[in-house]
């Protein structure tokens, strides 16, 4: 999250008064993630895909803002994992690779491949069509509110994660 906010600032590894953290940061996460993309390899269950999404959007939004071709592979392999660990039944994300959907757990996902999307990183058109299947599973009201599950109450803070989506 200090990565992103150094980021959010116009910081690059490259570029500006903490490049030196930065590169610290991508030098980190390039230490974490696996052959497969994955970031988050122990800790509580539920943190883990919520770690993966927001250590995806950081290498994305570098990649996007630097255009580093080094940062390309580590990137794509982390955009990989997390198509890997979308539910294919309800089209979201939950705590567990593959099972299940919540809103939360999802917006940060979608956040992420909006960052690869940024980057000129590929995201298949099916997973959209996926998340947007998961998101009508969790709305109210023609699509005003939404629910952190299908079925569930409807929350602000689900809704405002939804409105990310829309943007």
């Amino acid at each position: 999250m200090a990565l992103l906010a150094f980021q959010g600032a116009g910081n690059t590894h490259e570029k500006g008064k903490y490049k030196n953290h930065v590169e610290k940061g991508i030098d980190f996460l390039l230490r974490l993630q696996d052959e497969h993309g994955n970031f988050f390899h122990k800790g509580p269950l539920h943190s883990g895909l919520y770690s993966q999404a927001q250590c995806t959007i950081a290498f994305c939004e570098l990649f996007a803002m630097s255009q580093d071709s080094r940062l390309r592979e580590p990137a794509q392999r982390a955009i990989q994992y997390c198509l890997s660990a979308q539910d294919k039944r309800k089209g979201g994300w939950r705590y567990i690779p593959g099972e299940d959907s919540d809103t939360s757990v999802t917006g940060w996902f979608v956040m992420a491949l909006q960052s690869a999307k940024m980057g000129g990183l590929e995201i298949p058109s099916p997973v959209w069509a996926m998340i947007n299947q998961f998101l009508e599973s969790v709305a109210y009201e023609g699509g005003s509110r939404y629910a952190y599950l299908a079925g569930g109450e409807v929350k602000r803070s689900m809704t405002a994660v939804v409105i990310f989506h829309d943007t």
